[in-house]
């Protein structure tokens, strides 16, 4: 759930970049990205901790 929900919040200011690029948009795309890449390490770890 976790990484389809960062994927869909990319994917979703990735279009909003593509279709007003901008400052604003850059900054929201790569607090995106951000987001995606630190929910997607968190839940790695989590694994790596064993189930919970």
């Amino acid at each position: 759930m976790v990484i389809e929900q960062s994927a869909t919040a990319l994917q979703q200011a990735s279009d909003r970049y593509r279709k007003e690029p901008g400052a604003e948009a850059r900054h929201a795309l790569q607090d995106s990205l951000l987001g995606a890449v630190t929910s997607v390490d968190e839940l790695l770890r989590r694994e790596e901790d064993g189930p919970l």
